[in-house]
């Protein structure tokens, strides 16, 4: 097609001609050619996606994710015979480990404590500031919920 054509068949007045003599369509070899080299190189781009080999992360990994639990601050109250203590979980934590890293935090804050003891946790994001606070529940179910 010459560029003549393709600027009338790009507007809308091509629809109220009357149809005419219809045409062979006007190629040449040059225009031929860089037709093949473009689908030739849009096969070749295809065929380099395909040959990449894409790394998929590793979400079950074998070994264990370091971190550490530290104890800020403890505070008594003899009024209400209870303590008060704030911990901070130092390391990175995946989703799959929330479960274990909890449990562990709580059996550390539980040591030397009753079984039935009773407790309320209160979970700081120091990225986003959010607070979530839990009622007075069991060991067990604070596990639980925690894990939530």
């Amino acid at each position: 097609m010459t560029s003549k054509s393709r600027k009338h068949r790009n507007t809308v007045k091509h629809l109220f001609t009357e149809p005419g003599e219809k045409h062979k369509p006007q190629f040449t070899f040059s225009d031929i050619a860089k037709l093949a080299a473009r689908k030739a190189q849009i096969r070749k781009s295809r065929k380099q996606d395909t040959d990449t080999p894409y790394r998929i992360a590793k979400l079950f990994r074998k070994t264990k994710v370091v971190t550490e639990l530290k104890k800020t601050r403890e505070h008594r109250y003899d009024r209400f015979e209870s303590v008060r203590s704030e911990w901070k979980i130092y390391g990175d934590v995946d989703i799959f480990q929330v479960h274990n890293v909890m449990t562990e935090l709580i059996n550390r804050m539980t040591e030397g404590q009753p079984e039935n003891v009773r407790l309320q946790i209160s979970l700081e994001n120091a990225q986003n500031n959010i607070i979530i606070e839990t009622k007075l529940m069991s060991k067990h179910e604070v596990i639980e919920k925690a894990v939530e």
